[in-house]
């Protein structure tokens, strides 16, 4: 339905509803009609109050799951299927809690990481999540295991916190995984750098403690095509380019796609998360020069960068091309121009990094 069309029909149920207020069929076309407007909270209580007149509507119970599902990104699904990523956690965790374990857990998710703290002896685990759906499922699963006496949840973001107030004592085991693909995008240096003046003990463990940035040289040509849009079966596209960011990388599993290695791996850096820099603005990013050799012909058109994460001393994991994790995939940032190589010849150009990004420029 167009716009005006959805708005009529909810102005029609909620004359419907004037008349018989206990009409659940008539919530249950209202919440329809608002999840098409893009309301999706409002949608929400509208189903529930369907439910609430006539449990025996299988139709509003599939419109609430449905609902649901637009509010949470379907990564959050591969995170928790990825086994790697679980059992790697896992066994830092319970290396590294005991009895006098108070532990914060940044980004929770669904409530994993604070799962396992708990059940590995923590003294207490405080929780932050940001998203209120996530955050109200994540309360629900800590209920559901028995573990509401050790763990806190809170719907906040972690940079909101306040010692003495949303924590009682400061942490002294951090916990986090807010890493996308190129591992910066979600607010982890700043995360952090709060984290360590407000909510911290000066001695706080790390998990992970460190992440190590990779990357080559690649010629992808079908990826390529879109990158930017041009032509596309003959026909001239390029006015869809414009809702393209061309500054900015997407996630690819390399192995699923046609590509051609044109450097091998190479390191980048390593990010050590008790180190800290200061804020990094956008506008002036930290730079670094990288020259590395060209092992076949072709044309360059991206880098593939990735990281491996290091849990602690002995637990690393990777979201490299050959590496296990399935959730992330690897980070993939174009260049606005081609440029052409020789199998022999160097290639130089330019890492760089602020706050919430990596990028390169060739």
């Amino acid at each position: 339905m167009e716009k005006g069309e959805i708005d009529e029909a909810i102005g029609a149920f909620h004359r419907a509803l004037e008349i018989d207020p206990k009409y659940a069929e008539a919530y249950n076309s209202l919440g329809a009609a608002l999840s098409d407007k893009g309301e999706l909270k409002k949608a929400l209580k509208s189903f529930r109050r369907a439910l609430e007149i006539d449990l025996d509507l299988p139709e509003t119970q599939n419109n609430i799951r449905n609902t649901l599902g637009q509010q949470i990104p379907e990564w959050h699904f591969f995170m928790l299927a990825d086994s790697v990523r679980n059992k790697a956690y896992l066994s830092a965790i319970q290396k590294a809690v005991d009895a006098s374990s108070r532990v914060l857990d940044i980004g929770t998710g669904t409530g994993l990481l604070a799962l396992i703290a708990a059940r590995a002896g923590a003294a207490e685990v405080v929780a932050f999540e940001i998203s209120k759906p996530i955050a109200e499922a994540a309360q629900q699963i800590v209920r559901d295991n028995g573990y509401l006496d050790k763990i806190t949840v809170i719907n906040k973001k972690s940079t909101q916190l306040i010692l003495g107030s949303d924590i009682r004592e400061p942490a002294n085991l951090l916990i986090f995984e807010i890493f996308d693909a190129g591992l910066l995008g979600e607010g982890l240096l700043p995360s952090l750098r709060h984290a360590f003046r407000n909510l911290v003990t000066p001695d706080v463990r790390l998990i992970p403690q460190a992440a190590s940035i990779y990357g080559m040289l690649i010629e992808t040509s079908r990826l390529r095509t879109v990158n930017p849009v041009s032509s596309i079966c003959g026909f001239d596209f390029s006015a869809f380019d414009r809702f393209r960011n061309p500054h900015d990388y997407g996630s690819f599993q390399l192995k699923h796609e046609e590509h051609k290695r044109l450097t091998d791996p190479f390191f980048v850096k390593k990010f050590e998360f008790d180190k800290i820099p200061v804020p990094i603005p956008h506008a002036n990013p930290h730079k670094m020069t990288l020259e590395k050799p060209v092992i076949e012909d072709g044309a360059v058109h991206a880098i593939a960068f990735w990281f491996d994460l290091h849990l602690d001393d002995d637990t690393t994991i990777s979201n490299g091309p050959e590496g296990e994790l399935i959730h992330w995939g690897q980070a993939v940032q174009f260049f606005e121009g081609d440029k052409q190589v020789q199998k022999g010849e160097r290639v130089r150009f330019t890492m760089t990094y602020s706050d919430h990004q990596i990028l390169f420029i060739l």
